[in-house]
């Protein structure tokens, strides 16, 4: 598990001195800091926050004893266009007034693209968008779906 849920941290920095090992001159401060978004006997799930990136989400099933993928999280049907706009409705109503401009109002969401993470909190699934996401000057931003928003599409209960 301590494997797992350090890997997005080793990854982060094994990169940074790739890239500094390339070019020393251009410097390597690196900043990060995690939300523990659930830790209970079933399960665990981190959020990352990390310079220069949106971050990452670890999930670790602790019964199965591995991490879980979004695939293990959201059924199928999440997947199709008909659930990525079911998962837009279910989104729409929780995102921060003044982040995204009315007239980029989420039309379908994508929960295996590579500028969301996921991660499973107690009752809610937590997904963070990343910069760009609805539109270019869209700030980042997190917000926690309760599962009686989802149903068909999750398979994995938080």
């Amino acid at each position: 598990m301590n494997a797992a849920l350090v890997a997005p941290v080793r990854a982060y920095v094994d990169e940074a001195l790739r890239r500094h090992r390339r070019n020393p001159q251009a410097g390597a401060a690196l900043t990060g800091s995690y939300v523990l978004v659930r830790n209970d006997a079933g399960l665990v799930s981190v959020r990352y926050a990390l310079t220069g990136e949106l971050g990452r989400a670890v999930t670790y099933d602790r019964r199965a004893g591995r991490t879980l993928t979004v695939r293990d999280v959201f059924a199928p049907a999440a997947f199709t266009p008909a659930g990525r706009r079911r998962l837009a409705d279910a989104v729409r109503p929780l995102v921060p007034k003044g982040l995204v401009p009315k007239d980029h109002s989420p039309r379908t969401v994508s929960v295996d693209g590579d500028r969301l993470l996921v991660a499973l909190a107690p009752g809610a699934v937590e997904l963070t968008f990343g910069r760009d996401y609805f539109c270019v000057p869209c700030a980042p931003f997190t917000v926690r779906v309760p599962d009686g928003r989802l149903p068909g599409l999750v398979i994995r209960r938080s």
